[in-house]
């Protein structure tokens, strides 16, 4: 009696880990109650692997695939026609070749690539205010950066160029419409941005009205913050440094951004004072907005004024001790 017991009890064991070895494979659709197989989704051994480990492979392929074609996206299709239809159009697409070398290749049609690229400028930058030049179709793809999608990068090119052409040739800035680049200034994008003031800049030193496009563009701080607001101040500063009027504007610009919040934009500013050029009588001057955050015990609760008090000590060479 007791073996026949033993018997049952082996192959009860037996039929529940073969039942349970095949129904692993399986589950039950609930639509129709029905026991299906279930798709492999790992690599496996035995008979068959070679296939299965091959339709996996397949599968995984064709998912990468269908991620690809998904962000099929053509810049060209979003802008004008006869902007993407332009024979310059593929050389300024062309980032393989620099700017540099675009320039110096085509010195015969500076003309012609200075208003081609302000044009494009104008159009890239229409296009993106109104929908990113379509990238809003791919909202989570990776390729997706509000700040700095394809035509952002154009955009920038287009501006560079501009401003690399007018460097080679003064006469060339007749034909660029200045309040064009006033309205890129406050582009989310920091190389366009810097790009459009640089060109200001090449327009206020030829211009009979120069002190009010300096003026004008000095205005425009408030759309610079962070390590941009660096780039700012250094490429408006040789400009200043011989008019008087112009001077102290600049400075007081300067001390107003360090009455902001952006103490990232006050530190990187401080960390790059070659960049800006201000006597120690200046500096002084300019960062005495920053004492109010330092604190009785000689910092600030979040440690910022520690760090502007080491970057400003070993600037000077002594102990920044003017907030006393």
């Amino acid at each position: 009696m007791y073996k026949i017991v033993l018997s049952l009890v082996v192959i009860a064991v037996v039929v529940v880990f073969v039942f349970r070895e095949w129904t692993s494979d399986r589950f039950v659709d609930n639509n129709s109650s029905q026991i299906v197989e279930r798709p492999q989704s790992r690599p496996t051994t035995g008979p068959g692997a070679d296939r299965i480990n091959e339709n996996i492979k397949s599968s995984a392929a064709n998912a990468q695939e269908k991620q690809d074609e998904a962000f099929d996206y053509d810049l060209a299709g979003h802008v004008r026609k006869e902007i993407s239809s332009n024979k310059i159009w593929p050389l300024v697409t062309d980032y393989s070749v620099t700017d540099e070398e675009i320039i110096t290749k085509h010195q015969d049609r500076m003309g012609e690539l200075v208003g081609y690229n302000q044009k494009l400028a104008a159009n890239l930058s229409q296009c993106l205010e109104l929908d990113y030049c379509g990238m809003t179709s791919f909202p989570n793809s990776a390729y997706f950066d509000p700040d700095n999608t394809p035509g952002h990068v154009l955009m920038a090119r287009a501006l560079a160029l501009l401003k690399m052409a007018a460097s080679k040739d003064a006469s060339l800035l007749q034909a660029i419409e200045q309040e064009q680049f006033f309205s890129y200034l406050s582009s989310t994008n920091a190389e366009v941005r810097s790009n459009s003031l640089e060109i200001l800049v090449k327009l206020q030193e030829s211009s009979s009205s120069g002190n009010e496009i300096y003026e004008r563009s000095l205005k425009s701080a408030k759309n610079f913050s962070g390590k941009s607001r660096t780039d700012f101040y250094a490429i408006l500063n040789a400009p200043s440094q011989h008019d008087r009027m112009r001077r102290e504007e600049y400075l007081l610009s300067i001390k107003k951004s360090m009455s902001g919040d952006d103490f990232y934009g006050s530190i990187s500013l401080l960390e790059n004072l070659d960049r800006i050029g201000l006597s120690e009588k200046e500096l002084i001057e300019v960062t005495l907005p920053l004492c109010r955050i330092k604190t009785n015990d000689g910092d600030s609760e979040d440690g910022n004024w520690s760090t502007i008090n080491n970057i400003l000590t070993k600037r000077l060479g002594k102990k920044f001790n003017y907030c006393d």
